[in-house]
């Protein structure tokens, strides 16, 4: 499915479970499995260039399809790409490499072996030294504990427990990301 119709069910949802729902719906095929994955990525992308925290500290986010080619080769990211979703750009001038795991049943966490062509490519000196993150975005719960052990740093996890927080404003949002518009954030008061 092309950007237009990723685009158009993320439009169509008004909340993460209203999302989830739309997705369980769509069959188990490898052809169905394919797209959930790419509608999740998109939604993340959308989701950290919205959510405060992530928006003050990425300049631009890219999915992998339109990075830069001069990102792409000073990061000695391969293409086709394998391995890093979402490029984010971040204001100190390093980069954050994302991977997204869709799994419909969050309590099947993501395994060690779903991740292993992630750090194989972001662990490469070239790679790792120009990152200041790394970040698995997962709609499960959590990812094997073995993942931690082996690959300590500059790495952090976005699980189904944010993504369970998209509620309707949230999801306005991120339509209004979908469609162009700029978001404007309030200022927290202490």
């Amino acid at each position: 499915m092309d950007l237009l119709g990723i685009n158009e069910i993320l439009l169509n949802a008004n909340s993460w479970s209203e999302l989830v729902e739309t997705l369980s719906g769509l069959g188990s095929t490898p052809e169905h499995n394919k797209l959930k994955g790419e509608v999740f990525e998109r939604l993340t992308q959308y989701y950290f260039s919205v959510q405060p925290l992530f928006k003050s500290g990425f300049r631009k986010i890219w999915h992998h399809s339109e990075a830069p080619i001069a990102i792409r080769d000073h990061l000695g990211l391969p293409s086709p790409e394998i391995g890093v979703d979402l490029i984010a750009e971040v204001y100190d001038g390093t980069y954050c490499a994302i991977q997204c795991k869709f799994h419909q049943d969050p309590n099947v966490n993501v395994t060690y072996n779903e991740l292993k062509t992630f750090f194989s490519v972001t662990e490469r000196h070239n790679t790792f030294s120009k990152l200041s993150h790394r970040i698995v975005a997962t709609s499960a719960e959590s990812v094997s504990n073995n993942v931690f052990k082996v690959h300590k740093e500059k790495l952090g996890i976005v699980s189904v427990e944010e993504f369970q927080q998209l509620d309707g404003e949230a999801f306005k949002k991120i339509h209004a990301a979908i469609e162009g518009e700029k978001i404007s954030f309030l200022p927290f008061s202490p």
